[in-house]
């Protein structure tokens, strides 16, 4: 990875931005294998639907962050069982009824309100 910056206008200032050449990606999502931002300063403040410096839907960047292994702090974190690889770990929530285990590297969909479900991302 490699550092940057770029202007935020959420923020109102430069946030600190990391350039990752790793595909961030599985079988279940389609994400670009070439470099792909990822805020350092990703966190409570951004709660817009998309980031308003990359045009990134709020959940495509919180998984890059989880992916990359900078979650923790960035991320709402909750101690559970991963539904993926059954063991217990400090859960990252990438949006509201998707979280990130730091275990397995698997997203997984919560208990919502629409379906009452659990299970491996894929489709409702």
């Amino acid at each position: 990875m490699f550092e940057d910056s770029a202007y935020c206008v959420i923020r109102r200032a430069n946030v600190r931005i990391a350039w990752t050449p790793l595909a961030l990606h599985d079988a279940q999502e389609v994400l670009p294998d070439s470099p792909v931002p990822i805020c350092l300063d990703f966190g409570e403040a951004c709660r817009m639907g998309r980031c308003p410096t990359f045009q990134l839907p709020r959940g495509v960047m919180a998984s890059w962050v989880a992916r990359a292994g900078l979650g923790h702090g960035r991320l709402p974190e909750r101690r559970d069982r991963c539904p993926l690889c059954g063991d217990a770990a400090e859960l990252q929530e990438i949006d509201a009824g998707t979280r990130y285990c730091p275990r397995c590297g698997g997203i997984s969909a919560t208990a919502d309100a629409r379906g009452g479900r659990e299970g491996a991302t894929g489709p409702a």
